[in-house]
């Protein structure tokens, strides 16, 4: 037989005699209220926020720092290297040579070696003379100084020149008038052509 066809199942009628136990039921939990937790978490964010903020700010100085202290190692980095190139450029013979000379220095062109361990000396030692050899070769500013003053000096010449001219030819005519002859051409430098 089927469940279908047997009918409604009932439950047994409850027994008048026996009483039914009654249990104590534990409190309900309190359950959390919504404020404070909203509270909770909006500090939380709040925190956090605050948090990033300084860490950002705190990031944003250390990278200003940093580039303001590339920069500076790139100042003194070509500051060194200038300044080596100076000293190079002071290490060189000529620039040596220039130096001695200025000290009082003369290059010996005839020298002795010393042999350190033995204390031997190699070759005949001469003493040299204070003149300065011509083999010595002069800076490039030297060579400009000494063309300049002798240009100087060659137009100051031809200026006194002139003027003994000038006063030759006032001595010879005292009257100021013409003479027949014309006066002779001012002499140019040597090297100005006139004609082109």
């Amino acid at each position: 037989m089927s469940a279908l066809e047997a009918g409604p199942v009932t439950a047994p009628a409850p027994d008048p005699r026996v009483r039914p136990t009654v249990k104590a039921v534990a409190a309900p939990t309190p359950r959390i209220r919504r404020v404070p937790f909203l509270l909770l978490l909006a500090g939380i964010l709040g925190v956090g926020m605050i948090g990033l903020l300084v860490l950002n700010t705190t990031l944003q100085s250390q990278a200003f720092e940093s580039r303001t202290l590339n920069q500076q190692a790139a100042l003194l980095t070509n500051q060194q290297a200038q300044w080596q190139t100076r000293v190079d450029g002071l290490r060189t013979p000529a620039t040596l040579v220039h130096k001695a000379l200025q000290l009082g220095m003369v290059p010996n062109p005839r020298p002795a070696y010393v042999t350190v361990p033995q204390g031997k000396i190699l070759g005949k030692p001469h003493k040299v003379s204070a003149s300065l050899p011509s083999w010595i070769a002069k800076t490039a500013g030297e060579i400009r100084a000494a063309k300049a003053e002798s240009a100087r000096l060659t137009a100051q010449a031809q200026a006194q020149a002139q003027a003994q001219a000038r006063q030759a030819a006032q001595k010879a005519n005292p009257s100021g008038k013409p003479s027949g002859r014309p006066s002779p051409a001012p002499s140019r430098p040597a090297g100005t052509g006139g004609g082109g």
